[in-house]
């Protein structure tokens, strides 16, 4: 306690990776791309401790009866659906009333825009947090195939929609990465590919990430990206929408791939692309390219 002036000032003098806590090559990266002062306030954001946000479940209740029930908890303004709370009202989970899910989570299935009534396939669903927004905007009406490679994640996401009352869902265990298509999938309207990735704009929700990446999983992770998208295109209808999306801030996963879409995979037209960024959003990074058939 004596020392805490000096040590405070020695670590504000300390080079940027010793004082946020972060690898050197990540925050070299940042500066880069983003430029040193967006780098040091990201590291700064992912020091923090992550906000807790509620979506209302519209299939059980609106956000109007969501807010007369809860007073403490205060509506987000940039989302009808949105609710910030200190803590997390338990019965509001219990009874599948409302879902944790982060603002940047919504851009994707937002920008697929899903139709009741149409086919839809999410090809990387478990948890469950898009897929239950997807089946939410669709009214429950229609299909929604839920593919993951993990089986433990696949129950997990079967208890998640099961409590929020979704009902137009049915889940498949299968990994695109494996050259094979799953039997008896047929054609869909829309597509959505929230694909695994390096987790670089939720590390202050995931605390392991920044140690445990590497410089070379920013050149295998954007292989087995384009694996999966491959893999899914022959599945999308004529007309149809695709939507790829990642939790990351890295130009390889998401502008760089989204260049390689549309020089070689041509029957993809590319409509537009929504990204958020901590140091500018106030929320969890996200990136989501929307395309439609040919």
């Amino acid at each position: 306690m004596r020392e805490k002036s000096d040590l405070e000032r020695a670590i504000g003098a300390s080079p940027p990776a010793l004082q946020f806590s972060h690898p050197k090559f990540l925050v070299a990266r940042w500066e880069r791309n983003f430029g040193r002062e967006a780098a040091l306030e990201l590291c700064r954001w992912n020091n923090l401790p992550a906000e807790i946000f509620l979506r209302t479940n519209t299939l059980k209740v609106t956000s109007g009866e969501l807010e007369r029930a809860a007073p403490d908890a205060t509506r987000v303004e940039s989302h009808p659906l949105l609710f910030r709370a200190g803590q997390v009202p338990f019965l509001w989970l219990a009874q599948g009333l409302a879902y944790v899910q982060d603002p940047s989570t919504l851009i994707a299935p937002e920008l697929l825009d899903p139709q009741p009534g149409e086919r839809v396939l999410d090809a990387c669903a478990a948890p469950g947090g898009k897929t239950s927004y997807l089946a939410q905007l669709m009214g429950n009406e229609g299909e929604i195939v839920a593919c993951d490679v993990s089986k433990k994640r696949l129950t997990k996401m079967e208890e998640n929609l099961g409590r929020l009352g979704v009902a137009n869902v049915q889940s498949r265990q299968h990994d695109w990465l494996a050259g094979s298509m799953p039997d008896q999938l047929e054609s869909f309207d829309r597509i959505l590919v929230d694909a695994p990735c390096s987790n670089t704009g939720v590390i202050r929700r995931r605390v392991d990430v920044r140690w445990r990446l590497s410089a070379e999983d920013f050149t295998g992770m954007p292989r087995k990206q384009w694996h999966i998208l491959k893999s899914v295109v022959p599945l999308l209808k004529k007309g149809g929408t695709l939507v790829y999306s990642t939790c990351s801030l890295e130009p390889e996963e998401n502008e760089q791939l989204l260049a390689r879409i549309s020089a070689e995979l041509p029957e993809l037209e590319f409509v537009e692309s929504r990204q958020s960024l901590p140091f500018r959003d106030g929320m969890d990074g996200a990136f989501a390219a929307k395309f439609v058939r040919r």
